[in-house]
């Protein structure tokens, strides 16, 4: 696991300085409109889950479907940003009707880091180049399943758990959202990690 994020989970969960998270939760991704809109003009379809006091924004994309013979191909993809810290995550996959005789599932499907097809390769470089100049750091899948070397109490599940990047910092996973956060709070930023 990378320092800066071994440090930022450490401090939100093991030094209890839990108001880092939810004052993150409270935030606004400011340009997260603009960025829909240019992700809209390349694609099929763009939904933006509601992710009111929740630690990350959860963009769903349609980016095409294909049909060739009896076969249609729906390429998707996911971009989750981190409102605690400058992160994000795009999750690419693709889907389609098993066309074997003896198949057992009705539809084969991946998913992974980089594009199934040009359309959807296109608009991962408009992302990336995106987010990066507005100072985000993109996670890979590996990343995101790191688990930090302590387990914290889960308030959800009343036992200790392992967290992962994802559900450190993408999630509120251990329910620890307050939310009637002040966005007024004079907490200090960490070490340039938030928005």
């Amino acid at each position: 696991m990378r320092d800066d994020i071994k440090l930022l989970i450490k401090e939100i969960y093991i030094d209890h300085r839990t108001e880092l998270f939810n004052q993150g939760c409270s935030r606004e991704i400011d340009f997260i409109d603009e960025l829909i809109h240019k992700i809209g003009e390349m694609t099929d379809k763009v939904e933006r889950y509601p992710r009111e006091n929740e630690p990350a924004e959860e963009i769903h994309i349609s980016v095409n479907t294909k049909t060739i013979g009896d076969i249609q191909i729906e390429y998707t993809s996911w971009l989750y940003i981190c409102k605690i810290a400058k992160y994000y995550y795009l999750q690419h996959e693709f889907s389609m009707n098993n066309p074997d005789d003896e198949r057992i599932a009705p539809v084969l499907c991946n998913f992974g880091d980089e594009g199934y097809n040009k359309k959807q390769f296109r608009m991962d470089e408009m992302i990336v180049q995106y987010l990066t100049e507005k100072g985000y750091e993109r996670l890979w899948y590996r990343e995101m399943e790191e688990s930090f070397h302590e387990p914290v109490y889960s308030n959800v599940f009343k036992c200790e758990e392992y967290l992962t990047v994802r559900t450190a910092l993408f999630m509120d996973y251990i329910d620890i959202n307050e939310q009637d956060v002040s966005e007024d709070s004079d907490i200090p930023p960490i070490r340039g990690l938030w928005i």
